[in-house]
């Protein structure tokens, strides 16, 4: 039987009429339960105003009827908040997770969302609030609502540690800013949290994540601080490339100006105080420091006598804080000797790291000892703080820190002592041919040139020497003699020979002669000093024969300058009247009157009934660095090392003292002067000392 095209097409008719009557019968039956759930919402919330019980109880029933309604997940954070009013927390919380879980993409569950979180962080449940907050739509709440919420969470990040988090939001929050005041404060919380981050891939995602908006370069900047703190060049070199493409504005430029030339090994222009600036600033509390600190030090062998010293000043440092603390002190010491062998050093930090309560490390004192310390508390990733004195020591490591006064210290305190307070400018130089004298020759001569001062005579001597009569000579002029300048030398030696042998009166004469010699141009003989003053670069006993020869080969009216090893009674004693007027650099200066010195040196006396030294003094400050960065409980190594990488001008036993990035310690160090025949204190109006990098003198 066949079909004509005629019955197939009122077939078709047919049941395409079918198909839209039915449709149009579905689509009226869904607008009427539409209607209806919305009049029976309406007449719940109108009850609900007149009576509360009775409203509450009509709000369930809707929702039990109309469970897939659009005005459902209103109902159920309606009934949660009725329950917290009647004080029902835990119902109120369930009815939160119903509306989350059940209506997940509406505005009432993010409503919902953010207060389940709140009620959570109230109850103490920081994961759970932390968790439950971290999927907060924001594009589905109210301005004001979004805007509470924003810093909620990120205030949760914070106290999570999720700092990645806490950036992601507070880069959103300022999207979000109604004006420039709104936005600057988000800045600068996001500034603030910032300052924190030490984890370079997390940098690098948020720098990612916030793409080119302002908060980028601050992102930027902060990672090539940190990767010149860890001693990451390739990654410092990689951040700098994306700054360098960057338009900045001028705070950040000037901060990428300073970062760059730090890791160009360019001078610093950071200053470090003296005692007399940070007198006025209250100290950073140590109260409630907890933990135990390592202590690595050569207590037998060869080198037990500084070790022994150094632990007093570290033992000092705890009964001092200890008395502070009303005797309810929860710092606690882990002494290793080294026994003064470099060997031992590597083991004894890595046993003491293996103490989780081990915060951080002193110690220890020598170039041998540090350079064998670093690498293995980098490995072991815990805070050391060497003594020793050579800037290259922790350079390569991020969590080595060294806290001796410098050469580089010790020179730039004296050349701007020197050329700026009492206005010295033109220099000679005498120093042992070796390669300390070498090295501190070539420091001497560069900060000098950079402060504006001239270099006009320099001369060696064989470091065993005891006469010093040629190295002195050449300074006055006396090499390289014309025959003429001979002859009258020869004539003036001759009066002055005789003066000696001669009557008071007479011998006058015979001086007045000598002086008025001179070449037939009027040109006077040597020697001919056209320096103002002389650095001596070596230690108090060769300065005890240099100066009084200097005065023997008339070198007189200058100035003599020197470093840490001049201080010693000697230097006075054997000197005589040759060496007054000196002055010279020195780490530590028992006689101080400043008060934190003077406190020290009192302490240390009654406690050990002799006087504190350099040794002391240092690991003095460095247990007092620890003990005020130790006042969170929960404070880890890694924290800890970056606060100490935050030290500016601290003023210690040993100087005031600043932590630079590359883990070095600038320190402004004492002046002294010779008055009298007494060392004393150089007067105290010091110009800024400038500090860098690199001075390879030896320790």
């Amino acid at each position: 039987m066949t079909m004509g095209k005629a019955s197939l097409r009122r077939i078709v008719l047919v049941l395409s009429l079918g198909v839209l009557w039915s449709c149009s019968i579905a689509a009226v039956s869904p607008r009427r339960e539409v209607r209806a759930a919305d009049r029976q919402y309406t007449a719940a919330i109108e009850l609900l105003e007149r009576d509360v019980p009775n409203g509450t109880k009509a709000l369930e029933k809707f929702l039990q009827d109309w469970p897939e309604s659009s005005l459902a997940d209103d109902a159920g954070y309606r009934l949660a908040l009725l329950d917290l009013e009647r004080g029902e927390r835990v119902s109120a919380k369930q009815r939160l997770a119903a509306v989350i879980n059940r209506y997940l993409g509406s505005d009432k569950a993010q409503s919902a969302r953010l207060l389940l979180a709140q009620l959570e962080k109230a109850d103490g449940n920081f994961d759970k609030a932390y968790r439950t907050a971290l999927h907060i739509d924001l594009s589905l709440l109210s301005a004001e609502e979004g805007w509470k919420a924003v810093f909620f969470v990120a205030d949760l990040a914070r106290v999570q540690g999720d700092l990645e988090e806490e950036l992601a939001w507070l880069e959103h929050a300022r999207t979000m800013a109604r004006d420039d005041k709104q936005r600057k404060d988000v800045e600068q919380r996001f500034f603030e949290s910032l300052r924190s981050a030490s984890d370079l891939v997390l940098l690098e995602k948020a720098a990612q994540n916030v793409g080119s908006n302002p908060l980028h370069a601050r992102i930027r900047l902060r990672q090539l601080e940190v990767s010149l703190a860890q001693r990451q060049r390739e990654e410092a070199q990689r951040v700098i490339g994306a700054l360098s493409r960057q338009t900045l504005a001028a705070t950040e430029a000037a901060e990428f100006a300073r970062l760059q030339a730090r890791f160009d090994g360019a001078q610093s222009v950071e200053l470090v105080p003296s005692y007399e600036d940070v007198a006025g600033l209250a100290p950073k509390s140590r109260l409630g420091a907890s933990g135990t600190i390592g202590v690595v030090l050569p207590l037998s062998g060869d080198a037990a006598a500084l070790g022994a010293a150094s632990l007093r000043g570290v033992e000092l440092a705890i009964q001092n804080f200890v008395q502070e603390s009303g005797g309810n002190s929860e710092i606690h010491l882990e002494i290793r000797d080294t026994r003064s062998e470099a060997q031992s050093v590597a083991a004894a930090i890595q046993d003491l790291a293996s103490n989780s309560q081990v915060k951080a490390i002193v110690g220890p004192l020598l170039t041998k000892d540090t350079q064998a310390a670093a690498p293995a508390a980098q490995s072991a990733e815990i805070p050391l703080l060497a003594l020793a004195f050579r800037e290259d020591l922790v350079r390569d490591f991020a969590y080595a820190f060294r806290l001796g006064v410098t050469s580089r210290a010790q020179v730039e305190a004296l050349v701007d002592y020197a050329v700026n307070v009492r206005g010295l400018k033109r220099f000679a130089i005498l120093y042992p041919h070796d390669d300390y004298g070498k090295g501190l020759r070539a420091l001497f001569w560069h900060v000098l040139e950079d402060r504006g001062g001239e270099v006009v005579g320099v001369a060696s001597y064989d470091p065993s020497a005891n006469d010093f009569a040629d190295p002195i000579r050449s300074l006055a002029g006396y090499l390289l003699l014309t025959d003429d300048e001979r002859y009258l030398l020869s004539k003036r030696g001759a009066l002055l020979q005789r003066a000696k042998r001669a009557r008071p009166a007479e011998a006058r004469a015979l001086h007045e002669r000598a002086r008025t010699l001179a070449l037939s141009d009027g040109q006077p003989l040597p020697p001919i000093v056209d320096f103002d003053a002389v650095f001596i670069a070596d230690g108090h006993e060769k300065v005890t024969l240099i100066a009084p020869q200097l005065e023997y080969h008339e070198i007189e009216n200058v100035v003599l300058l020197g470093m840490n090893g001049w201080n010693h009674p000697d230097l006075v004693h054997l000197s005589g009247r040759s060496i007054e007027g000196a002055f010279f650099a020195e780490g530590f200066f028992a006689a101080s009157e400043v008060p934190v010195v003077k406190n020290f040196v009192e302490s240390y006396r009654t406690a050990y009934g002799v006087e504190p030294d350099l040794w002391a003094a240092q690991a003095f400050d460095a247990v007092n660095l620890l003990l005020q960065e130790m006042t969170s409980r929960e404070i880890t190594r890694t924290q800890l090392r970056d606060a100490l990488l935050r030290i500016e001008a601290y003023p210690g036993a040993s100087g005031v003292m600043t932590i630079r990035r590359d883990g070095n310690a600038d320190k402004r160090p004492f002046l002294l002067t010779v008055q009298e025949g007494q060392i004393r204190e150089a007067p105290s109006t010091l110009a800024p000392v400038v500090t860098d990098g690199a001075a390879p003198i030896a320790n």
